[in-house]
């Protein structure tokens, strides 16, 4: 194992015990406990947001990493799956009536839509990972 990955597999034990005092100390220090909070994650954002990922990956690969890149058939291949699973569930129930009796339970319109497209998210990821 290089010392990248062995660095990356101790790094959550590190930013807790880091982190931990930083948050407790600013949280003791400050009377407004909002205040200590956004300072915290300032620090956060700062140290194991920015510093630690520069360092770890080095600045010309960050640069490529977030440069646009086109999207490719493989990279929306999920998204087509999912999209034809909505409109295909969300179709069937309007055509047999179901859609009307899933209304008639104790749930909004929008949790039982966002419950198909969660569904058909899982199964997307889920044929894609297989």
């Amino acid at each position: 194992m290089d010392k990248k990955k062995i660095i990356v597999f101790i790094i959550p034990p590190v930013l807790t015990a880091f982190m931990y005092p930083i948050f407790n100390s600013l949280a003791g220090a400050l009377d407004n406990d909002r205040i200590a909070w956004y300072l915290g994650l300032i620090t956060y954002w700062l140290i194991w947001g920015m510093a630690f990922p520069l360092a770890i990956i080095g600045n010309k690969d960050i640069k490529e990493l977030i440069r646009p890149h086109r999207p490719t058939v493989k990279a929306l291949f999920p998204a087509l799956i999912a999209g034809s699973i909505v409109i295909e569930a969300v179709s069937e129930d309007l055509e047999s009536k179901t859609f009307d009796t899933l209304m008639s339970a104790p749930v909004s319109r929008n949790h039982a839509f966002a419950a198909k497209v969660t569904a058909a998210v899982i199964t997307a990821i889920a044929q894609v990972a297989l």
